[in-house]
C-alpha cells in the first residue's frame, strides 16, 4: 500500500497502458517479418498459411508501403515484391 492509498499495482496500471497504446507499430512489423525470414526462408515449410499468403498479397499490390518497405530492408530485402520473388524461388506457394 502506498501512502496515497492505492495498491502498487494500481498506480503502475495506467503506465502499462499508456505504454501499451505507444507501442511502436515497427515493432510489430520487424518481428512478423523476422518470424517470416527465419521460419519460411528457411524452407522448413513449403507453403504459407492463408493468412500470411493475404498479406504478402497486399504487399505485393502495394509496394510502397513505408512500414513494410522499411522493415524488409532490415533483411536485405529492397521491396516487398522482392521479398515474394524470393519465396516463390525457394519453392514456397503463396496464395
Amino acid at each position: 500500500m502506498r501512502a496515497d492509498g492505492r495498491d502498487k499495482e494500481e498506480s503502475e496500471a495506467p503506465a502499462a497502458a499508456k505504454q501499451d497504446q505507444n507501442y511502436p507499430q515497427n515493432v510489430v512489423m520487424y518481428s512478423y517479418f523476422y518470424y517470416l525470414k527465419e521460419t519460411f526462408m528457411s524452407k522448413k515449410y513449403t507453403s504459407l498459411p492463408p493468412l500470411q499468403g493475404q498479406v504478402f498479397t497486399l504487399l505485393q499490390n502495394n509496394p510502397k508501403t513505408p512500414l513494410s518497405t522499411f522493415e524488409l530492408r532490415r533483411h536485405g530485402i529492397a521491396s516487398p515484391s522482392q521479398a515474394i520473388s524470393k519465396l516463390k524461388n525457394r519453392g514456397i506457394v503463396i496464395e
